[in-house]
C-alpha cells in the first residue's frame, strides 16, 4: 500500500491543471490548489525514498508515477504564470523528480522481466 499512497497527491494537481484551462489563468484558487499540491508532496517524499525498502518491487510501484507526472505538468504551468526564478526552479525540481523517479521504474521493471520476477506476480 505505500506506493499507493502518493496518488493522494494526484487531484490537486491535475485539478489545478483542469481549473487553470477552464478559466484560463490563475487566480488564487488555482494557487491554492498548487500549494497544496507542493504540500502533499513534501509529506509524502519520505514514502517514495523509504519505498525500496517498504517492500519488495510489485507492479504497484507505477502507482507513483502519475502523480508525479501531474505535479510536474502543473508546476510547469505554475512557473508559466508567475513568471519568477523561483517558480522556475520548483518546476524543474518537479520535473526532474518525475523523470528520475520513472526512469527507476522503468529500469527496475526490465530487470524484473529479466530475472523472471514479473512471471512470479502473474501466478
Amino acid at each position: 500500500m505505500s506506493p499507493s499512497l502518493l496518488i493522494m497527491l494526484a487531484p490537486f494537481a491535475v485539478g489545478f491543471s483542469a481549473y487553470v484551462i477552464t478559466v484560463g489563468h490563475v487566480d488564487l484558487f488555482a494557487e491554492g490548489l498548487f500549494a497544496l499540491t507542493l504540500l502533499l508532496l513534501s509529506v509524502l517524499l519520505s514514502r517514495l525514498r523509504d519505498l525500496r525498502h517498504c517492500c519488495p518491487f510489485r507492479v504497484s510501484w507505477w502507482a507513483v508515477s502519475f502523480p508525479l507526472s501531474a505535479a510536474a505538468g502543473a508546476g510547469l504551468r505554475y512557473a508559466a504564470f508567475a513568471q519568477a526564478i523561483w517558480a522556475d526552479a520548483i518546476a524543474v525540481a518537479l520535473l526532474a523528480l518525475a523523470t528520475t523517479v520513472i526512469a527507476a521504474l522503468f529500469i527496475r521493471t526490465i530487470t524484473g522481466i529479466v530475472r523472471g520476477e514479473m512471471q512470479k506476480l502473474a501466478g
